[in-house]
């Protein structure tokens, strides 16, 4: 985690214009475009309620394994990178 932590803040140095810190997190545009693709079956579903809670719980899935895990990653990788400095 640390040697990812690092190629971000080498990317940073060397590519100075700004960059959204979550395009550079493994795993959080899977969970973006799952997320987009997983509205549209949402509406779909809408129509055919039957399969909503399945639709629904898809999503909730998609989510944690593309968004909230990636980023409790980084998250973790930052305290410790701060701890061993500080």
């Amino acid at each position: 985690m640390l040697a990812s932590l690092y190629s971000i803040v080498a990317g940073a140095m060397l590519n100075p214009e700004p960059v959204p810190v979550y395009e550079l997190m493994p795993g959080f545009q899977i969970g973006v475009y799952g997320s987009c693709f997983l509205f549209i079956f949402l509406v779909i579903a809408g129509l055919y309620r039957k399969i909503l809670p399945l639709v629904l719980l898809g999503y909730a899935m998609v989510y944690v394994i593309g968004v909230l895990i990636p980023l409790l990653g980084y998250v973790v990788s930052m305290m410790n990178y701060f701890a061993s400095v500080g």
